[in-house]
């Protein structure tokens, strides 16, 4: 379970995290007294429940749950205070439970049992909605998948259909986009007169599908713009993103599980097409899973599984050939399992990719590491 703690009394924190340090399954991310910097970390960081102080300067708690709330609407929010007369507003504001200061290890038992009940009755409802559940999918090839007829191609009328349906798709949750921008994306070389009628044929053509398809999108017009609305339809890359971010503590009983996660990257975002506008978002899902892989790579090294090292590396290296990571992790691989020739092949490919590339050396620490166990094999 993983938690935020916030409240501008230092004292009250210690004595919070002191609390529920004597529960194995919790673990305290952060515990905070800036409610500014708590919503900050509310944006990159995934909670399962976050404790908040009441009578808190500049944001209330009251405020500062609401909008975490808007950050992350499945968190359960746990208020402690030392007043009770907030406590019908609190829960008009669903949250989860309202305890009083002083806390007792007897209350606040009672609190964590029903953040864990809550939290399996989540999980079970997410695996039923997986199994229900249309997705759309962007990773590599844009196509759609449901649990009854496995995936489905999109049946394009021209590639601008597809490109169309994608950037409406990339800025699902953005508000209308423009018709303007649309113009200026898709067809900025034309006359704005034919450009406009392709754009209206374009949309017709995009909801004709949708319905001939059975799925439950629509391409909405307003504010001169178009929007998509997915009605109970996911887009793989959210679920896959929220996965990761909900992994549990990577230890030899999760290795699989997160090698099962990182491996649902199936390709870059909208990979098959290379959509130019898409190419931020594309780069910085590939950084995201970097991110995970070089984790499960350094940790199964640490581990001794080298069989999944190795796979992980490999695959760093395919993703981003330019980067050491990949190579460097491949050497001590092959260093430990007695493969020296392997070990100087990996190193010698990284220097004569890095020299014609780039037009300089492999990185001092990673040269002198493998001069170093050269020269130990020499003595």
């Amino acid at each position: 379970m993983k938690v935020l703690l916030v409240d501008d009394e230092p004292l009250a924190l210690r004595s919070m995290e002191k609390l529920l340090s004597k529960h194995e399954d919790i673990d305290i991310v952060a515990s905070l007294i800036d409610p500014i910097e708590a919503l900050n970390l509310a944006r990159l960081q995934m909670f399962d429940a976050i404790f908040l102080d009441l009578e808190m300067p500049e944001i209330g708690g009251m405020e500062l749950a609401a909008r975490l709330f808007t950050i992350q609407p499945d968190v359960h929010i746990v208020f402690v205070t030392a007043f009770n007369h907030y406590a019908v507003e609190a829960f008009e504001l669903n949250a989860l439970d309202y305890i009083l200061k002083p806390v007792s290890d007897t209350r606040l038992g009672k609190t964590l049992t029903r953040i864990r009940k809550s939290m399996a009755e989540v999980l079970t409802n997410v695996d039923m909605d997986r199994k229900e559940r249309t997705l759309i999918c962007c990773l590599q090839s844009l196509h759609w998948v449901d649990s009854t007829s496995g995936a489905h191609s999109f049946p394009w009328r021209t590639n601008k259909t597809q490109e169309l349906f994608s950037f409406l798709l990339h800025h699902r949750n953005a508000p209308a986009i423009h018709k303007e921008v649309l113009l200026e994306v898709l067809w900025p070389e034309q006359d704005p007169a034919r450009a406009g009628v392709q754009l209206h044929t374009t949309v017709y053509q995009i909801r004709k599908m949708l319905k001939e398809q059975g799925l439950a999108v629509q391409v909405v017009y307003e504010q001169e713009g178009y929007r998509l609305q997915l009605d109970q339809v996911g887009v793989d890359v959210d679920v896959w993103e929220q996965e990761l971010l909900k992994a549990p503590e990577l230890t030899l009983a999760s290795v699989n599980v997160y090698k099962h996660l990182v491996e649902k990257y199936k390709g870059d975002y909208f990979g098959e097409s290379q959509f130019l506008w898409a190419e931020g978002e594309r780069e910085r899902l590939r950084l995201f899973r970097w991110t995970y892989l070089q984790h499960l790579a350094d940790f199964c090294l640490e581990q001794g599984l080298l069989k999944e090292a190795a796979e992980a590396y490999q695959q760093m290296k395919e993703q981003f050939p330019l980067v050491e990571n990949g190579y460097f992790g491949l050497m001590q691989v092959h260093q430990l399992r007695g493969n020296f020739a392997d070990m100087k092949q990996q190193y010698d490919t990284l220097k004569q990719h890095f020299e014609s590339e780039l037009g300089i050396p492999p990185r001092q620490s990673v040269s002198d590491w493998f001069n170093g166990i050269l020269e130990q094999r020499q003595l």
